[in-house]
């Protein structure tokens, strides 16, 4: 297994396991076996990807998998808004997401180039959570790879997505361990890109999604 694909193999176990507390704590029976469904269905794209010997079968299992992913992380949003799961627990999830998408993109670039496979991985758009940001950043003057880079920024972002005029305090709670340093240069980044606006009100600030 190449270095790509273990990350992926990783950050799935990691993945699964942000979710097992919401298992754990969810008790609506409905919302519980929709969930272990698209976990089930997850799970099952996941070891293609990983089992694919054909790269002609790859793009196609890709493609699936990122389906499957944003299915998932859908529903654990529409649980959040419910409130049946809490914003941390969703923002948790939602980051673990994120980082299973970054390795699916390193696997597409190590496919491409085998040879590349030590090197940073270029971004590659796809379609779903995380990635309708990416032609801001690009056109924002950062440089791609300084964001795209950034699980955490997409985590953030993703986060002020779900819960406009979220206050900072808020921000850091949900986004431990992170450090407040790493917090605030993230959000200046998203400021700077133009996804998201600040704004002070009585001695607090709050974050909204960009026009």
């Amino acid at each position: 297994m190449n270095s790509k694909s273990l990350s992926l193999a990783k950050n799935f176990s990691r993945f699964v396991a942000e979710c097992g507390p919401v298992f754990s704590g969810l008790k609506d029976k409905f919302f519980y076996a929709r969930l272990e469904g698209k976990l089930t269905k997850l799970t099952y794209s996941v070891f293609e990807v990983l089992g694919a010997t054909d790269d002609k079968n790859l793009p196609s299992r890709i493609l699936n998998l990122n389906s499957t992913l944003d299915e998932y992380l859908e529903l654990i949003e529409i649980l959040s808004h419910l409130n049946i799961v809490t914003a941390y627990k969703s923002a948790r999830i939602i980051y673990s997401g994120l980082c299973i998408k970054k390795s699916i993109l390193e696997i597409m670039a190590y496919r491409s180039n085998p040879a590349e496979d030590k090197k940073e991985a270029n971004p590659v758009i796809i379609s779903g959570h995380g990635a309708d940001f990416r032609p801001q950043i690009q056109n924002s003057g950062l440089r791609p790879n300084q964001f795209l880079s950034s699980k955490n920024g997409e985590a953030i972002l993703s986060l002020i997505k779900n819960s406009p005029g979220i206050r900072s305090r808020d921000i850091t709670v949900a986004m431990k361990p992170l450090s407040d340093r790493t917090i605030k240069r993230n959000l200046k980044h998203l400021i700077d890109a133009g996804m998201i606006t600040r704004e002070e009100k009585e001695q607090a600030v709050y974050y909204y999604p960009g026009a």
